[in-house]
C-alpha cells in the first residue's frame, strides 16, 4: 500500500484526499512518499511521512523562524550552485542571497490543522531572470512522527509580479523612473496581489496551502503525543542537555553500543531541512585500533543516514576546547546540496563516548560547536 491510500484512510495519522482525478497524474506512490502532478498547470503536490517531529512550542517561535531562514537560504544557495555546476544557468549571474538583507523565506508560521498545531512555510528555491521556483510546506506532527504536504510551482515567465507593483507605485507617486519609490520583496510578495496574478507560482502555492487549511480538508486521526517525544530514554552514561527545539526521535542499542537521537525540524521533514543530534557510547573493542574517530564511527553515521553511504566524505580534525580525545568535521557531497558531520568523542577505559551533529552546511562552525557543547562527555550521569 502506498502513502496516498494511507492518507485517504487515515492510516498515516491524518486523513486527506489528494487530487487523483481528471487534471492530475500520480507520478510516484511509495510507503513514505508520493508525488502528484497537475496536467493543466505547473503545480506539483508531494506528501512525505517521516519519523521527525517538529517542535511548535510558542516559546520557540523566534528560533523556529531563524531555523527556517537558515535552511531556506542554504537550499537556495545549493540550488544556485547545482544549476551553475550542471550548466543549467550562467555562472556569472547574480545570486540573490549575496544581499544579506534579502531572504528566500516568504513565510513561516504556526497554524492549526483540525485543532492541532502545524507548521506552514513558503520559500523560494530559484529566483532569477527566466526561472522562479517556489515551495510551500505544511508539516503536521502525528503520533509516529510528521506528515509533510508540499506544493511546488515553477515558471519560466518571470518579473511580471514585480513589474505590476513597480508600475502601480510609479503611477501613484507620479515620479519619473529616476525617482521610483523603494520597493521591498515583501511588497512584491503581498498576498493582495494573488487575486490579480492567480497563475504566478507564489499565488498557486499559497492557494494550495490555503485549500489544505480549509475546515474539514484535513483530519488529524492520530495526533502527536508531545510527552512521548520530550522524554528521551537517555541510556548514555554522560550528562546531556539536548539543544532547544530538538525532540527525542529514536534510541538504538546493539552489541556494544547505544545511541540516543534527537531531531530538529527547520523547514520540512526531509534530510535537507532536519538537524540530527546524536549521542552515545560504544565499546572500545568495536573500534578500529581501539580508539574513537570519525572513520571508526562512519558505519554508524551511515546506518542512521543512508544518503551518506558510498558518497564522498572530506574530513579533517578540528580543535576542541572541551574534553575530547578526537574532534572532526566532515563534508558529505550528496549531489544536490551538501551535509556536514560535526563530531566529538572521548575515550574511556572500556568505552568511547561521542556526540555527532548531522546537518546541512548552512550552520556555522560556532553554531555546531555550541550544539556539541551540550553533551558533557566527561561528566558522568548522576
Amino acid at each position: 500500500m502506498g502513502l496516498v491510500a494511507d492518507l485517504k484512510s487515515g492510516g498515516a495519522g491524518i486523513r486527506v484526499a489528494l487530487p487523483i482525478e481528471i487534471g492530475w497524474r500520480l507520478r510516484d506512490d511509495r510507503e513514505q512518499a508520493a508525488k502528484i502532478e497537475s496536467t493543466s498547470m505547473p503545480l506539483e503536490l508531494h506528501a512525505m511521512a517521516s519519523r521527525a517531529v517538529v517542535d511548535l512550542s510558542p516559546e520557540h517561535d523566534d528560533l523556529l523562524r531563524s531555523d527556517a531562514e537558515r535552511c531556506a537560504r542554504t537550499i537556495f544557495d545549493d540550488s544556485f550552485e547545482y544549476r551553475s555546476n550542471e550548466g543549467i544557468a550562467d555562472r556569472g549571474r547574480r545570486r540573490r542571497t549575496d544581499d544579506a538583507s534579502w531572504s528566500p523565506l516568504i513565510e513561516c508560521v504556526r497554524v492549526e490543522v483540525d485543532g492541532h498545531p502545524a507548521q506552514r512555510s513558503i520559500h523560494r528555491v530559484v529566483y532569477e531572470p527566466g526561472t522562479e521556483s517556489i515551495i510551500g510546506r505544511l508539516v503536521i506532527p502525528v503520533r509516529r512522527g510528521s506528515i509533510e504536504l508540499r506544493a511546488m510551482a515553477v515558471t519560466n515567465e518571470t518579473g511580471y509580479r514585480e513589474s505590476l507593483v513597480t508600475i502601480v507605485r510609479q503611477t501613484k507617486s507620479g515620479a519619473g523612473s529616476e525617482q521610483w519609490p523603494a520597493i521591498s520583496q515583501a511588497d512584491f510578495d503581498a498576498i493582495e496581489l494573488d487575486a490579480q496574478l492567480p497563475n504566478h507560482p507564489l499565488s498557486r502555492v499559497r492557494a494550495q496551502l490555503d485549500k489544505w487549511l480549509e475546515p474539514g480538508a484535513i483530519s488529524v486521526v492520530a495526533p502527536a503525543n508531545r510527552a512521548a517525544h520530550t522524554q528521551a530514554i537517555q541510556h548514555v552514561r554522560f550528562t546531556i542537555a539536548p539543544p532547544p527545539r530538538t525532540i527525542a526521535s529514536t534510541s538504538h542499542a546493539g552489541r556494544g553500543f547505544e545511541v540516543e537521537r534527537f531531531t530538529r525540524v527547520e523547514l520540512g521533514t526531509t534530510e535537507d531541512s532536519v538537524l540530527h543530534w546524536s549521542v552515545g557510547t560504544i565499546d572500545r573493542a568495536r573500534l578500529r585500533d581501539g580508539r574513537a574517530s570519525l572513520d571508526a564511527l562512519r558505519p554508524l553515521v551511515e546506518a542512521m543516514h543512508p544518503e551518506a553511504r558510498g558518497v564522498s566524505w572530506l574530513s579533517c580534525p578540528v580543535p576542541s576546547k572541551t574534553a575530547a580525545s578526537c574532534a572532526a568535521l566532515a563534508e558529505i557531497d550528496v549531489g544536490f546540496g551538501r551535509r556536514c558531520v560535526r563530531f566529538r568523542a572521548l575515550d574511556r577505559e572500556d568505552h568511547a563516548r561521542f556526540v555527532i551533529v548531522y546537518a546541512h552546511r548552512g550552520w556555522s562552525d560556532a553554531e555546531l560547536d555550541a550544539l556539541l557543547d551540550r553533551a558533557q562527555l566527561d561528566r558522568d550521569r548522576e
